[in-house]
C-alpha cells in the first residue's frame, strides 16, 4: 500500500482527491494511492472519484466495532467510529454538491435530494433535469 502527498493539490489529481477527503497524513491512510488511481480512471473526474471514495471510507467506519473500550487500571480510553462514518457520508454529498457547482453542465444525483442540472430550466435555484413539456411529442 503506497502513499504520496506533495502537499500541492493543484500539482495531481491524486493530490486533490487526497486533500478533498482529509487523506494527507502518512500515519493515518485511509485509501492507497492505488485505490485512488483506480476510482479516477473509473470515475473520470475529481469529484466523482472523491464522492465513491468518501463513500468506502464510510463504509469501512461502519464495519468497525461501534464502540471500543480498553480499560487498565484508573485509565479508561474508549473509540466510536459512528462519527467518522457519518462525517465521510456527509462529505460525500458535500462533494456532488462541490462537483455540480464548479461542472454545472453535467448532471449529478445525490442521496436524498436531486441536485442535477438541465440546459433547459434555469428559472429554480435547484435545477433537475426534469421540466414541464418533457414528455411533449414535438416531432409534429
Amino acid at each position: 500500500m503506497s502513499f504520496t502527498y506533495t502537499g500541492d493539490p493543484a500539482n495531481s489529481d491524486l493530490d486533490l482527491i487526497r486533500f478533498l477527503l482529509w487523506d494527507t497524513d502518512s500515519t493515518d491512510v485511509l485509501m492507497s494511492d492505488e485505490e485512488y488511481t483506480y476510482m479516477l480512471a473509473t470515475w473520470g473526474n475529481v469529484y466523482e472519484a472523491g464522492r465513491a471514495c468518501a463513500e468506502r471510507i464510510a463504509a469501512k467506519f461502519t464495519r468497525q466495532a461501534d464502540h471500543i473500550t480498553r480499560t487498565v487500571g484508573d485509565l479508561t480510553i474508549s473509540k466510536s467510529y459512528t462519527a467518522k462514518a457519518d462525517e465521510y457520508t456527509k462529505l460525500s454529498d458535500e462533494l456532488a454538491e462541490q462537483r455540480a457547482r464548479l461542472f454545472p453542465a453535467t448532471p449529478v444525483v445525490a442521496r436524498n435530494n436531486l441536485l442535477a442540472t438541465s440546459d433547459r430550466d434555469f428559472s429554480s435555484p435547484r435545477r433537475t433535469d426534469f421540466f414541464e413539456g418533457m414528455t411533449d411529442n414535438r416531432s409534429f
